[in-house]
């Protein structure tokens, strides 16, 4: 109460105007201390505004560079992250650089030791060649000298034949007189005649004699037979007589083998009109013997056709192919063209069964062959058997009509072939 009492009673109560401190309730006038004192609150509220929206400036400008701080240290955990997957990668590639570079060191060293075996290899090539040229030139030689001792001994031999014909000529006429005489003196007595007799009987014994020694050949007592060609028959001989001083392959040079050829040999290789095969080519191959005709295993002839022309073309030396299939086969535009499925000589294609196969190089793929084509090579082929064989005097002891029938039965067999 006291309290109260004094509050109402103290001149403050009645000076200060509750609505405007800053005048007097009395007298109505300002109070220059509080309104001093009003002016400097406000200055400072106004300043303490200020700060306060500095300091919300501030304060967003920490929370935003504490933002920024956060997305750094976020970029520096992935470049961190990145740098160590770089230098993992980079010490792989390291490592694989060192394998790779030690690989290469090894090829290195490798080419090197083939190159080195390589050029060995040549060297023992060149060397291993030049002696068998010098062994060819010595076998040559020594050929060339034991031909010409055989001929010098063929010289002497035939010499000392003529002289013993010559001897045994004058003994079978010596022969014959006697006998015409045995014949005119049959009226003598028996002594005589005995005696006759027993000459003629030495006389026949030394006849026996030197037919035991040099025996005429076959050929020599052999009288022409009226069905022959005595023209053919002379060219026949003179190839029996000069055939082995002509090579192989200027063997069609001599008169009878050059008719037989343009006669019976080119038109028994002459397959029909879709002929694939060269004829001088299979020509050669079969006088130098070297065409080998065999059957074919079961299912060749289908496994061959499966081949493709790019891939894995037939290599057939004695071919002759024409310029439409050479520019087919080198044609993009067929790819998986396959080989020719049908006979390999005469070109027939509709699904005749091609049992047989021949080439006539080692290195040559084997050609399939129906049977009437292989008649025919197989014909030419016994055709030059005999004709090397009598080159090489296997039938010497033969008449010469003998060779000269069965030359003309293998004539005979190409015709019946073809």
């Amino acid at each position: 109460m006291e309290d109260d009492d004094i509050k109402t009673t103290c001149p403050c109560q009645h000076i200060l105007n509750p609505e405007d401190p800053s005048v007097c309730s009395l007298c109505h006038a300002p109070i220059p201390i509080i309104q001093q004192l009003l002016t400097e609150t406000s200055q400072y509220e106004q300043q303490i505004r200020q700060l306060q929206e500095q300091l919300d400036v501030e304060q967003t400008r920490i929370d935003d560079q504490l933002q920024s701080i956060a997305n750094l240290k976020e970029s520096l955990t992935k470049v961190t992250s990145e740098l160590d997957e770089k230098t993992s990668d980079f010490e792989s590639l390291q490592n694989e650089m060192e394998l790779l570079n030690d690989k290469y060191v090894d090829e290195i060293e490798r080419v090197a030791e083939i190159q080195h075996s390589k050029d060995m290899v040549e060297s023992e090539l060149e060397d291993l060649s030049r002696r068998l040229f010098e062994e060819a030139n010595g076998m040559v030689a020594h050929e060339k000298r034991q031909k010409h001792d055989l001929q010098v001994a063929q010289r002497h031999l035939e010499n000392q034949l003529r002289e013993t014909r010559e001897r045994l000529g004058a003994e079978q006429m010596q022969l014959k007189e006697l006998r015409k005489r045995m014949e005119d003196m049959t009226t003598d007595d028996s002594n005589l005649q005995q005696q006759q007799q027993q000459q003629h009987h030495h006389q026949y014994q030394q006849d026996q004699s030197f037919a035991n020694i040099v025996p005429v050949p076959k050929a020599a007592a052999a009288t022409t037979e009226p069905n022959i060609d005595t023209m053919l028959l002379d060219e026949f001989r003179d190839f029996v007589k000069t055939g082995t001083k002509v090579s192989l392959k200027k063997i069609h040079m001599i008169p009878f083998l050059k008719n037989c050829q343009e006669e019976e040999v080119e038109a028994c290789l002459r397959f029909g009109p879709n002929n694939r095969l060269s004829i001088r080519k299979m020509t050669e191959a079969i006088v130098m013997n070297t065409c080998f005709i065999e059957e074919a295993p079961p299912g060749f002839h289908e496994e061959q056709a499966k081949r493709t022309v790019i891939d894995a073309p037939l290599k057939i030396s004695a071919a002759a192919t024409k310029m439409w299939e050479r520019l087919s086969n080198n044609s993009s535009s067929h790819p998986q063209a396959t080989v020719f499925s049908g006979c390999q000589a005469c070109g027939r294609n509709d699904g005749t069964s091609l049992p047989y196969r021949f080439r006539i190089s080692y290195f040559d793929d084997w050609a399939c062959i129906d049977r009437f084509c292989r008649d025919r090579l197989v014909a030419v082929c016994e055709f030059y058997v005999l004709i090397r064989n009598i080159r090489q005097g296997l039938y010497s002891n033969r008449p010469i009509n003998d060779l000269y029938h069965e030359a003309m039965r293998l004539r005979l067999q190409m015709f019946y072939a073809r």
